[in-house]
């Protein structure tokens, strides 16, 4: 969109001020793309109207306007919000788990050997040739390589959209990766932090992103390049989407293929809990027996908090120990119901 009207700077800001507000209130890590996408107006808006100008009456404008449309609006209401919120809500912002507060950043007590790991293995899992998602990036970056050196060699010419794509979609991958950083060190429980937990996710997010912005250059580059014949069009369209789309071909039978739903963990554990709350017991203690599902990395944990809506519940494992047959057995004489079954052969193939 920003790019579009790139030679209307008016039209430019207002229809993107929607959307810059739609992240700036949407949660925490949208307004990391607020910057991405204030950065990317900001550029289209200095190359197409403020380059080789004179700080002018009229630049000074376009400059007071942008900053006014793109930042100033979304920073007030945003405030707006939270001045709701806080009359709304008894707790505040800093109850938010992910919050960020200058108490969470000045107290952090990660251990000092998590602070040893956590650098080294976030840029093991952010470069990491294996992820489909670092892949497709690499895939992309590639094509617009490719087509970058072939247009110099043909014509002469550097395409500065080109050049420009692939600086600013690459940097805007690293500042996220630092923002992933500050969020793991600063904002996670260290034992979560420790297995960069959502790391997939939040990766998935900026690579969507990122390679947008590049498909997007590719594809408009690649049509100048042919002179925007039709039949050209559609073709580069399809190749683009498919060599985008091959990393996680792997993943195509999830879309076909639908999981067994009575043989789901959450089936399970929501027909057992379905019994006991039939009981008519008021917030009932159950003891949830599970070996197999020990290393489900807390999957059966938040299934059950979901399916029970409580917290008045035991998971163990194993009883491979004393200790831990003395906490299965302490659990057990407080609870009013035991509930135990195969999960974890449940747990993978729910999983995949």
């Amino acid at each position: 969109v920003a790019y579009y009207y790139r030679d209307d700077w008016k039209k430019q800001v207002i229809v993107n001020t929607p959307i810059l507000i739609l992240l700036m209130l949407l949660k925490d890590s949208g307004k990391i793309f607020l910057a991405f996408n204030v950065i990317l107006i900001l550029s289209f808006i200095y190359s197409n109207f403020i380059h080789k100008k004179q700080f002018t009456k009229d630049v000074r404008k376009i400059v007071y306007n942008a900053l006014v449309w793109l930042i100033g609006i979304p920073m007030f209401l945003n405030y707006l919000w939270i001045k709701y919120t806080i009359k709304a809500y008894q707790t505040g912002y800093g109850a938010n788990k992910f919050a960020v507060t200058p108490d969470k950043v000045a107290n952090n007590e990660k251990s000092p050997e998590f602070m040893d790991h956590i650098g080294p293995q976030l840029w093991r899992a952010s470069t990491n040739l294996e992820s489909n998602n670092f892949k497709a990036v690499v895939i992309v970056n590639m094509i617009a390589v490719i087509l970058l050196v072939v247009m110099y060699v043909v014509q002469k010419k550097l395409s500065r959209l080109l050049v420009f794509s692939i600086f600013i979609s690459n940097g805007f991958y690293v500042l996220y990766m630092f923002s992933l950083y500050f969020m793991y060190v600063y904002l996670m429980p260290e034992f979560e932090a420790a297995r960069i937990a959502g790391f997939g996710r939040y990766q998935s997010t900026i690579i969507i992103y990122v390679i947008g912005i590049l498909m997007c250059a590719v594809i408009h580059e690649w049509n100048r390049y042919i002179n925007n014949k039709p039949i050209s069009k559609v073709i580069t369209l399809f190749l683009l989407g498919s060599l985008f789309v091959y990393p996680f071909s792997g993943n195509m039978r999830v879309i076909t293929e639908k999981p067994e739903t009575i043989s789901s963990i959450r089936w399970e554990v929501k027909n057992k809990f379905s019994k006991i709350a039939s009981t008519g017991g008021i917030d009932p203690e159950v003891t949830y027996y599970s070996p197999k599902s020990k290393n489900d990395r807390g999957y059966l944990k938040y299934i059950v908090s979901y399916e029970q809506l409580s917290m008045n519940y035991s998971i163990t494992n194993g009883l491979s120990s004393e200790e831990e047959k003395e906490k299965f057995f302490t659990s057990l004489k407080k609870s009013d119901f035991l509930n135990k079954r195969k999960l974890a052969l449940l747990a993978r193939k729910e999983k995949g």
